[in-house]
Parts: C-alpha cells; structure tokens; sequence
C-alpha cells in the first residue's frame, strides 16, 4: 500500500499545487504554469509503492493521482488515498500484448542472429517486417511528417520486433526496450573487447558503440495497429550511425558466440538482476557521442559493480585493482582515471586526452564485468562479490582472518541461544 516516506514533507509541493489549480465552467481540472509537471517529479519521490509497480510506472501513478485529488482542494491525505487507489487498479489490471518495432545498425545480409527470449520478451530479427506492422508502421511515421525534417532515416538496418506482455503501454514499451538494450549490451561487450583505442583524435566524435538502435521505434497491437499514437524519435539529427558490417565468419560468430555464452551464465548467477543493470548502463555509456558524459557513466557503472556508490573512491579503486596481477599499477591507473573524471564533473569543459582516458576506463569496467559474470565462485549477492576484491592479497594475512573467525564461531557456538 501507498505511503508518504516519513523523512520527507509533501505539504509545501501541495500547497504549490493548490495555488495554481482551478476547475473551470465545464467542471475539469486545470493547472496554471508548469507546477503540474514540476511537482508531481518532486512528490514521485517521497512516496513508497509496493514493490510490484515497476519503477518506470510510479511517475505516471503520482501524476494520474494528482489530477484526481485535484478535483477538490488536494491534501497529504486525499493524495495518499487516489495514490493507494492508483496502486490497486495497476496490480489488479490484465496484462496486454503489444509488439515494439524498431531496428539495430546491423547490416540486414550480415546479422545471422538468432531470435531470443529474454525476460519473458520474444525478440525478432528479420530482414523486412510482416505486413501488417509495415504498413501501420508506415502510417505512423507519415502521421507525424515532421519527423523526417532533418533525420536521416535508417537504410540497410536490421528489423527488430519485440512481443511483450504487460499492464500498461508505458510499461510494455520500456520491458521491451529494457530487454533488447540487455541483448544489444552483451553483444557490444563482445564486440568492444576486440577494440582498443581507436586513433581518431580529429574530427567529429561519434558512439564507441557500433551496434546502434535506429531512429524510430512504434508500439503496436499483435494485429499491427498501433497500440499508442505517435512515435518514439532516439535524437539522432544529422547523420545516422554507420551500418556495423562484419564478414560473415571471424569476428561476427566470435561475437555472437561470447554473448550466447555470457546469456548462458548469467542465467545460473544469483545476482542475475545487477550484472543485467550493470551491462545494460555500460551499454548506455557507450550509445553517446558526448565522450565526457559516457566516462561519468562508466565511472558509475565501476561504483556499483563494487558496490561503492556511497563509499570512499578509494574502496573503488582498491576493490577493481584486487583482479590484476600487477595491483599497484592497477591502482595507480585508476586514480588517474578517477582524478579525470573529477575534472569533468567539476569544471565541465572536455580535454584533448579524452580518447586515452575513456578507453582505459572502459576496459576496467569490462574486465570487472568479466570477473563478475564468469567466476567460480558463486557469490550470493554482488555484496558479498565486492566484499571478494577488499580481501588482501596477502596469503598470510588471508590465514590470520580464517584463524580469527573461526576462533569466533566457536565462540558464539558457547553463547546460551535465548529465545
């Protein structure tokens, strides 16, 4: 059930609502301004749903239970009750089918991929789309003319259907998004690994990542109609990315083959959902064009791999540096590319050694991602693995703590059990 978070106070932001809400002569709600769109973000914060909504859905929950309670002077506590009420008709709604259509920068004769379910989504590949999406899709984009001012449309990209199931169209959208952006993730990874520094230190940036989502995605009903008027745009203006064309053999199977394997073992790890998250924002780093935006994400994505969003950056550096041989250059290295991300963030201008700092910084965050997804040991939880890399390296201070816990649990095996 809904519930205000007793840290915060929603009164302010409500009054703020108040003082612009009005009903007008045909009795509908209407906010003057912005205030509508402004606080409903800020309230989307203080306020716990149950953990069955899904994170994208809360937004339009706090928002919809807004106008609601707006239809007479909104309270914390009339608020709090269109919220629960919001709350119960999502869990309670059926799930529909709806099928994204979109397209990935892989060369149609070249892709030899396979279609996969991941997430309880079927995902599709093909060279050319059955016709009833096509021509619905076709009537979308024409819909919506001034879509192609401007945007260079994708040609040769390979077709890409996503059948999911799901409460809403928001949801379904984002659970089919969410899915192909994992399988897109692992197989740049794989691609990346191959690559190192590129050695274009002129000229206009582009993404490090080569397989690309096309411009335009639609939403449809499993009949081809569209499911949602309009059109998702991904804010490619000028040029659209280049067509990845591998050889048929070589570096395409290797590539579809690492991330066959890498599907394989995340489906027997237990912490399956983190290393998902993980990949799917080193993913996202790389989609940019902005290289000093992609290098705050990577450094983000190495804080949560060691589970050190709230801890010294030394825990981080210690941690990521436990996997190499050489770990005190290992450590050396990324306080040079922590200090590097510091410059960014604090005097947000870019450098001409960006290019050198992001492809080191990428390949620690790939190698850890390595160590994390193909390791024998089974950890429970990504705590316990990022409590893995803080051990020492020490063999004898390794021996030291066995002979301290140990001496403990046979400690605490005398202890009365009171219960």
């Amino acid at each position: 059930m809904a519930k205000w978070l007793e840290y915060y106070n929603p009164k302010p932001l409500i009054e703020r609502l108040n003082k612009v809400r009005s009903i007008n002569e045909n009795g509908q709600v209407q906010f003057r301004g912005f205030e509508e769109s402004i606080v409903p973000a800020r309230l989307d914060s203080m306020v716990q749903l149950t953990g069955k909504i899904p994170e994208d859905e809360k937004y339009s929950i706090v928002k919809e239970a807004v106008w609601r309670a707006a239809k007479k002077k909104i309270t914390r506590d009339n608020l709090l009750k269109e919220l629960c009420r919001l709350e119960s008709e999502y869990l309670k709604a059926p799930k529909k089918k709806y099928v994204l259509l979109t397209s990935l920068s892989i060369g149609q004769s070249r892709h030899k991929l396979k279609n996969v379910q991941e997430n309880r989504c079927r995902i599709t590949f093909g060279r050319c789309l059955p016709l009833r999406f096509a021509k619905a899709r076709k009537q979308a984009i024409d819909d919506f003319p001034f879509l192609s001012k401007g945007i260079n449309f994708p040609r040769g990209y390979l077709l890409v259907r996503v059948s999911v199931s799901d409460k809403t169209i928001e949801g379904g959208a984002a659970k089919a998004l969410a899915s192909l952006n994992l399988i897109r993730g692992l197989l740049n990874l794989a691609r990346n690994l191959r690559y190192g520094y590129t050695a274009s230190l002129v000229g206009k940036r582009k993404p490090i990542n080569k397989i690309l989502l096309g411009s335009l995605h639609t939403l449809h009903k499993p009949n081809g109609e569209i499911a949602v008027d309009g059109v998702w745009h991904n804010g490619y203006s000028q040029e659209m990315p280049r067509l990845y064309n591998p050889s048929l053999g070589g570096e395409f199977v290797e590539v579809l083959e690492f991330a066959k394997n890498t599907r394989e073992c995340l489906k027997k790890c237990r912490y399956r959902d983190c290393l998902v998250e993980a990949i799917v924002r080193y993913n996202s780093a790389l989609d940019k064009d902005n290289w000093e935006t992609s290098y705050i994400e990577l450094w983000g994505v190495l804080e949560y791999l060691t589970n050190t969003l709230n801890d010294s950056y030394k825990t981080t550096i210690r941690r990521v540096s436990f996997i190499y041989e050489d770990q005190d250059g290992a450590k050396q290295t990324l306080s040079l590319l922590r200090d590097f991300r510091n410059k960014l963030v604090h005097r947000g201008t870019s450098t001409k050694t960006i290019e050198v700092f992001i492809f080191d910084l990428k390949r620690y965050v790939e190698q850890l991602l390595l160590f994390l997804i193909f390791n024998k040991f089974r950890f429970r939880s990504l705590e316990v693995a990022a409590s893995f890399l803080d051990q020492s390296r020490d063999i004898d201070v390794i021996y030291r703590q066995i002979d301290v816990l140990k001496a403990a649990k046979n400690f605490v095996r005398t202890i009365p059990n009171k219960k």
